[in-house]
């Protein structure tokens, strides 16, 4: 079975505890490049952000292998592409920084791009 598989490839690959994941559902997606891949919809965004945090330590030491990341809708997709550049100068200047749907979060502050201008603004 599919749920399965994967929580036999987050046990043995990222070494997490897989007993109280909630699911919503877990099934493939069609391709025809061959690699199917796997849609896994968490229950909890608690859950989603543990295993995203330890599939990017896995990956900062090497290739593991296998592919873990977020299906995110094309508004939000675009968004954070728009903001990336900035994400990266914070990082180089030790910024706690992370995304949150479609806004960047800088040290509490909340930025976002403007759908008209393309540019980043406070909040």
């Amino acid at each position: 079975m599919l749920i399965d598989t994967i929580k036999h490839l987050l046990t043995e690959k990222l070494s997490i505890n897989c007993d109280s994941i909630l699911t919503d559902d877990v099934f493939r997606l069609p391709s025809r490049a061959g690699n199917r891949p796997i849609l896994f919809r968490f229950a909890l965004l608690h859950d989603r952000d543990r295993i995203l945090t330890a599939f990017r330590g896995k990956r900062k030491k090497g290739d593991p292998g296998f592919r873990i990341g977020e299906d995110l809708p094309p508004r939000i997709g675009r968004a954070r592409s728009g903001l990336f550049p900035l994400f990266q100068q914070c990082i180089l200047e030790n910024k706690r920084v992370h995304f949150k749907f479609d806004k960047l979060i800088v040290e509490n502050t909340i930025l976002r791009i403007r759908r008209t201008t393309e540019k980043a603004r406070s909040r």
